[in-house]
């Protein structure tokens, strides 16, 4: 069925030992009242920053639409679940089942890249997940999450990443973490899903770091 996800302002870089830590960041040590989830989720690249496809656990359909999104980079997402995957997963099949649930916009962009091999735009991500919400400033009230990903794609390591992201209706803000992945000279992009699996094979984290622009949403 389809569902509202709401405001969420997310944040991707790559996961070394000095990566910023959320958790440590906002002297949440105990990570008090929530677990850890392990999952592994295969993102299918669209094409398209505003519509993300992916089966999540390997098996139920998703489809993610970006209805707006601010200069801050806020994005207003929503999502569809569907049945169970089609076997087997093709392009083909996923496209049959997106007009089937009436989203032939996804679907046409499904088809446009059909030229591919499919396994070249289907990314694995194997995920470690923490969410909780947070009651002390700057993100009093809002659900914060951050995700380790380890990512696959035609067998090949593409590389381990970190997402930060702070959800909610209020003044959505992560100009903290910004700052210090600033500080650190560390390439990041602030975006959904969708635009940072499509970055993935751009080239842009294997280049070097430039002293004053190393994020990706100001070397575009």
């Amino acid at each position: 069925g389809q569902s509202v996800m709401g405001r969420e302002l997310r944040v991707f870089f790559a996961l070394t030992a000095a990566a910023v830590d959320l958790w440590a960041t906002l002297h949440l040590l105990a990570k008090r009242g929530c677990t850890e989830e392990r999952r592994l989720d295969t993102y299918i690249d669209l094409g398209d920053d505003a519509l993300g496809l992916k089966l999540r656990h390997g098996s139920t359909v998703e489809l993610k639409t970006r209805h707006s999104r601010d200069a801050a980079g806020v994005e207003e997402w929503s999502k569809a679940s569907f049945a169970r995957a089609p076997k087997p997963v093709t392009a083909a099949s996923l496209r049959t089942l997106l007009l089937a649930y009436g989203h032939p916009t996804a679907a046409q962009r499904l088809a446009a890249r059909e030229h591919l091999q499919f396994a070249s735009i289907c990314y694995d991500v194997n995920k470690t997940r923490i969410q909780q919400c947070v009651e002390q400033a700057p993100l009093q009230g809002a659900m914060v999450e951050q995700t380790d990903c380890v990512i696959t794609s035609e067998g090949r390591l593409l590389g381990t990443f970190r997402s930060i992201c702070v959800e909610g209706d209020g003044s959505l803000s992560i100009a903290f973490v910004l700052a210090k992945l600033d500080e650190q000279h560390v390439p990041y992009i602030v975006a959904g899903y969708p635009q940072f699996i499509s970055s993935l094979k751009s080239g842009f984290w294997s280049r070097p770091v430039e002293k004053t622009l190393y994020n990706l949403n100001n070397c575009q």
